[in-house]
């Protein structure tokens, strides 16, 4: 089979996957697939749903202290503009900048970890409807890089 049977959380979460989503179309495509197989998939499934829950709180948090910090940012702000400081409060704006551009960054990696946890519980038969929406989209690409070749 070629896929490693110790799945350990130290394994980086881009290995697992691959391990996972080998193992899940084997256990999604083929008919006969053995208790082992069946259950060191359910084994990694976990594991990565795991993962990718801790990495959803880590970054939850994240915004959670940058909001915080902002907060902070703006009432500062505020004292700054009666104390007619515009140094400081260039410095101030240039934080809350910061804030903004790691918020977007936090807000993006949820998606993303929504997404991949929702990839990873995927039934039998979302799993085989997505595999065949890619094989259409691949067959329709062909034919329209034939149909501009003509």
């Amino acid at each position: 089979m070629g896929i490693s049977q110790d799945y350990n959380e130290e394994k980086p979460f881009k290995q697992l996957l691959a391990e996972f989503q080998a193992l899940r179309r084997e256990v999604f495509i083929r008919n006969d697939v053995s208790r082992e197989t069946l259950s060191a998939f359910e084994v990694l499934q976990g594991k990565l749903l795991r993962k990718l829950e801790q990495r959803r709180s880590d970054s939850k948090e994240e915004i959670i202290r940058a909001e915080n910090k902002k907060n902070n940012l703006i009432k500062r702000l505020v004292l700054l503009e009666k104390m007619k400081d515009s140094y400081a409060q260039d410095e101030i704006i240039k934080e809350l900048e910061e804030y903004s551009r790691i918020r977007r960054h936090r807000d993006a990696q949820l998606a993303r970890i929504t997404k991949e946890i929702a990839d990873i519980n995927l039934t039998k038969n979302e799993f085989h409807d997505q595999m065949e929406g890619k094989q259409k989209k691949k067959v329709t690409t062909q034919s329209e890089v034939v149909l501009i070749k003509h």
